[in-house]
């Protein structure tokens, strides 16, 4: 796993936390950006500055379940270990992980209008 800090990087859309990271795992050449405070990441891309331009695109909120970092609107919701995610189904970011699903999509559904301490 190799983490990097990189100083351009926008807060985290879900929880506002500047603990966010370019992340890379040694199985694969391929990087996302994580927040290391609510678990929400990007999809993994080939480098690191189409991670970061993936991460620093905002799209308005205008309606429920609108993924911020493209816009869609289709999601699912997934189980893991002991709590839930949701992911884009157009770009494949993943949201925070939360302890229950009603709380996942409440924190996709409500990003940069409700700060929600993870």
């Amino acid at each position: 796993m190799d983490v990097h800090e990189h100083d351009a990087l926008k807060p985290c859309p879900f929880c506002n936390s500047n603990e966010v990271k370019l992340f890379k795992t040694e199985l694969s050449p391929r990087v996302c950006v994580t927040c290391f405070k609510c678990g929400a990441r990007t999809n993994f891309f080939e480098s690191a500055s189409e991670a970061i331009d993936a991460w620093d695109k905002r799209y308005d909120n205008s309606g429920i379940g609108q993924c911020p970092f493209c816009g869609d609107r289709s999601y699912t919701g997934f189980m893991i270990g002991d709590g839930f995610q949701i992911a884009c189904h157009h770009c494949f970011s993943v949201g925070p992980w939360c302890r229950s699903m009603a709380y996942a999509l409440g924190r996709w559904s409500s990003y940069g209008s409700v700060v929600f301490d993870a």
